[in-house]
């Protein structure tokens, strides 16, 4: 799966965007990070690590510059697991949700090893 990631609230919306007095209440939440992860796909009974994992490509992280090295923030992620645990739904449920994301299911009926 490849998330690009928007530079800043600008991007999406258009403009410089205020926090109304109920958002601010919501971040202030000690659990913020735990109600975002289970607000991903919510009819996916679940599979928390996997919603942790799409909420950081999701939001992306910052580009920075370390030595004159280009650090890019945004962040790719690849879900492994045994097959028929909702991976796909999470994944179109996140490309619904963002417009600039792009994904790609391979399936493996074999491994062969040497």
């Amino acid at each position: 799966m490849i998330f690009q990631c928007l530079k800043n609230s600008e991007d999406i919306l258009g403009e410089q965007y205020e926090l109304t007095d109920e958002e601010i209440e919501i971040v202030s939440q000690d659990n913020l990070y735990e109600l975002l992860a289970y607000s991903i796909a919510p009819e996916i009974y679940g599979h928390l690590d996997f919603k942790k994992s799409l909420l950081f490509a999701l939001v992306g992280g910052v580009d920075k510059n370390v030595n004159g090295t280009k650090v890019r923030g945004c962040i790719n992620i690849l879900l492994m697991g045994d097959p028929d645990v909702a991976k796909s739904q999470l994944l179109s449920y996140v490309d619904r949700l963002a417009t600039r994301t792009q994904y790609a299911v391979v399936y493996w009926s074999k491994f062969f090893w040497c």
